[in-house]
């Protein structure tokens, strides 16, 4: 490879060779100023520089090379390649030639493709043939699909024909290999899944399970009250005949908890059930047929929980 003070005097005799520009020493003095900034190792703000000085000759081959170069220290290996590669041609039409220039071009860009990244694309079956893809707003060209250089990070990917769009978000790390297959969605999408919201039906069979479950244990609680008073009568019943005072209170105490009581629950738990029953029957997929059959007639109740 040319050493890097002997690139910067081609650079400088490319520009000086090729065809005038509107303001061709503001070109050069750009051109110096990226030269300069490479030296004190800033690539970006070279690349910034070259960049200027391009826009103003962009005929300037040496230009060119110099954007590959801060390009390739920044690893933009995409970017470098296209510029050394433009330098590369351009080093060939420059008169006089410059085959030092072009040769240092060529290396360059004969390392660049053993480590750029590159991703694939691919068109679905069926995809206009019109169809247009571009990466972070680049337009890509139909003949780069299979080997498409880019540089790592994140990029968008887009393909559109009439109003047919294609959108995928992709990461790109180390050498790339991905694979992104176009298709504008033929087949029906899948609906998203919606949380099943219970019918009223379903709703109101449920609610007569738990109102169900609280009818058992108000009767379940007045049966235990009621034998419980019930022991303490039997066992006070003698001594209060007999004319113990303290016997008597226990019994009249147990016949009032009894009543009061467990029959209150008694009476709770029956009303809970009869509305129990009433959701129950009322639910709208709750069914009940007549069953008749020789020598007995009843119903059969159906639905479900």
């Amino acid at each position: 490879m040319i050493p890097r003070a002997m690139i910067a005097v081609v650079a400088l005799a490319s520009a000086a060779h090729a065809e005038p520009a509107v303001d061709h020493d503001r070109a050069v003095e750009l051109f110096e100023e990226g030269r300069r900034l490479m030296t004190e190792h800033d690539p970006d703000g070279a690349c910034a520089k070259f960049a200027e000085s391009i826009r103003i000759e962009p005929l300037a081959a040496g230009t060119m090379l110099n954007l590959g170069l801060c390009h390739q220290q920044l690893n933009h290996y995409k970017i470098a390649l296209y510029w050394f590669r433009k330098a590369q041609i351009r080093a060939t039409e420059t008169d006089p030639p410059l085959p030092l220039y072009e040769k240092e071009a060529r290396d360059r860009t004969a390392y660049l493709v053993t480590v750029v990244a590159t991703i694939r694309i691919t068109l679905a079956p069926g995809t206009p043939p019109e169809t247009q893809v571009t990466v972070d707003d680049e337009i890509v060209r139909p003949e780069d699909y299979a080997h498409l250089e880019i540089d790592p990070g994140h990029h968008v990917i887009v393909a559109s024909s009439g109003k047919l769009t294609f959108r995928k978000e992709l990461d790109v790390g180390g050498r790339g290999g991905q694979n992104v297959t176009i298709t504008f969605g033929t087949a029906a999408p899948t609906p998203p899944e919606t949380p099943e919201v219970p019918v009223e039906g379903n709703g109101r069979r449920t609610l007569s399970l738990y109102v169900a479950i609280g009818a058992g244990a108000l009767v379940a609680g007045s049966l235990g009250i009621t034998l419980y008073e019930k022991h303490v009568y039997n066992d006070n019943k003698a001594a209060a005949i007999a004319g113990d005072v303290g016997a008597l209170d226990k019994t009249r105490h147990a016949t009032e908890i009894a009543r009061d009581y467990g029959t209150g629950l008694a009476v709770g738990g029956i009303l809970a059930a009869g509305v129990a029953a009433y959701l129950f029957f009322t639910s709208s997929e709750t069914v009940v047929t007549p069953a008749i059959a020789p020598g007995q007639a009843g119903a059969v109740v159906t639905g479900r929980f």
